[in-house]
């Protein structure tokens, strides 16, 4: 067995964040690496590579250069004392990811006779990820979606740099770091990382209810550590159709070239297309094929129905013009799908997610040019919750929205024949459109009626 070699380093592999790359400890065993980050960074033009520090272009490069050294210092005595107890590449990083820092050669001891009393309990091991396959696998016999289990099972992968993680080793610690770790690459909100972790839960729990693995039948290692998400107690602002009417009005940026802008004036129009259709998710719009568009009228089946009987109901809506000039403006006439232009949420999950981000982003330059408030998304408080919501302001009944909608609504479906299905979900679809993008009477108009 070869001794645990370390350093500090700039971590050129990772992803950038607003500050720059991370400045990570990198910890090396028999070639194998770990790592744990030190919650600063650096761009490389502000690195010295061959010293393994800031240089002199580093906004923070006193600050910095002191931390570093003064940790340089301490990793020194931390390997000798780690290689001279024989302790696993495990056990190293867990100590060096440690909050506390322990000094005391007695509390480093301690703390190491816990960790190989850990291992001895354990017994067999019992990967992680291994129970994530068994997982994935049970949940595809059953034809049960299985998209996050494995977006989240590659995550960890890549955080455990290639390496399965015995399951006994996850206790509050080592999800505390994991949530601190996604939270540093500053991608996920409280709403994402949350069912990340939830996720995770549900793996660990039925890990937890085999007799095989033997884990403490009341251990939650999650509990207490899942975020809840900024929705649960903000108020936020919705979109209104004075809002509407501004995005549908939307001008050129003083600072935006004619690319820039055709490919936001192209996001609104697709965001615009999600109520056009009935209120419709942005993964509809991403899975619409030709072979959808009949005429005047656009059927599909939702996305998310995909894994129910029979793939659920199928929507059959009318295709207002306003929604025809935009699949005729950006369609892909040559391809199966009508905006192949957007990843495949089916065959291409994470590249979809990447194009996702970029759309939301854009709505929220677009939100900002405007002058609107309330912010504009794809799914939360988006086209299908301000499609419905204007509906039932208008009076129309949850049975008709829930049908335009693509909901089962059986009561509507055994009252009226097809006919009056059609008749009556083209009004819906009419009235809710044209009250979203009429502008409102000005305060003269007002005062004269």
């Amino acid at each position: 067995m070869g001794l645990i070699t370390g350093g500090i380093i700039l971590y050129k592999s990772a992803a950038p964040r607003k500050k720059g790359l991370p400045i990570v400890i990198q910890i090396v065993k028999d070639g194998v690496p770990r790592r744990s980050g030190l919650k600063s960074f650096s761009w490389p033009s502000h690195w010295d590579f061959e010293l393994e520090q800031p240089n002199k272009n580093h906004p923070e490069f006193r600050t910095l250069l002191a931390k570093i050294a003064s940790r340089k210092n301490q990793l020194v005595d931390e390997l000798e004392y780690l290689n001279s107890s024989n302790c696993s590449l495990e056990q190293a990083i867990e100590y060096i990811r440690s909050n506390e820092i322990k000094k005391e050669t007695k509390e480093l001891e301690i703390f190491l006779l816990e960790q190989k009393l850990k291992e001895l309990k354990k017994g067999q091991f019992h990967g992680f990820l291994a129970y994530y396959d068994k997982i994935i696998e049970q949940y595809q016999k059953k034809d049960k979606s299985t998209r996050l289990f494995v977006q989240l099972r590659e995550d960890l992968d890549r955080y455990l740099a290639g390496e399965d993680i015995n399951i006994h080793d996850i206790d509050k610690d080592w999800v505390e770091a994991y949530k601190n770790y996604k939270l540093a690459g500053g991608k996920f909100s409280a709403g994402g990382l949350s069912a990340f972790l939830r996720n995770m839960q549900t793996v660990f729990l039925a890990a937890r209810e085999d007799p095989k693995i033997g884990l403490n039948p009341r251990f939650n290692p999650f509990k207490g550590n899942i975020p809840r998400s900024s929705f649960d107690s903000e108020l936020e602002l919705e979109i209104t159709s004075e809002d509407i009417v501004k995005i549908l009005n939307y001008q050129k940026p003083k600072f935006c070239n004619e690319e820039n802008f055709r490919k936001l004036c192209r996001t609104r129009d697709l965001w615009m297309l999600q109520i056009y259709l009935g209120g419709h998710d942005f993964t509809e719009i991403a899975c619409l094929t030709w072979k959808n568009i009949q005429g005047d009228r656009i059927k599909f089946k939702r996305h998310k129905m995909r894994n129910r009987e029979n793939g659920g109901p199928v929507v059959n809506n009318l295709l207002l013009p306003e929604a025809k000039l935009i699949i005729k403006t950006y369609g892909t006439i040559n391809h199966d799908r009508v905006f192949s232009f957007i990843p495949d949420p089916q065959e291409n999950t994470r590249g979809y997610n990447n194009y996702l981000g970029n759309v939301n982003r854009s709505l929220e330059s677009i939100r900002i040019s405007c002058d609107i408030k309330a912010k504009i998304r794809t799914k939360k408080n988006g086209p299908r919750y301000i499609f419905g919501t204007e509906a039932g302001a208008l009076g129309f009944s949850d049975s008709w929205i829930e049908k335009v909608q693509g909901h089962k609504s059986k009561r509507v479906t055994r009252i009226y024949r097809k006919s009056k299905l059609i008749k009556q979900t083209n009004k819906v679809i009419k009235k809710v459109v044209k009250s979203l993008t009429t502008p409102p009477p000005s305060k003269k108009e007002m005062k004269n009626k």
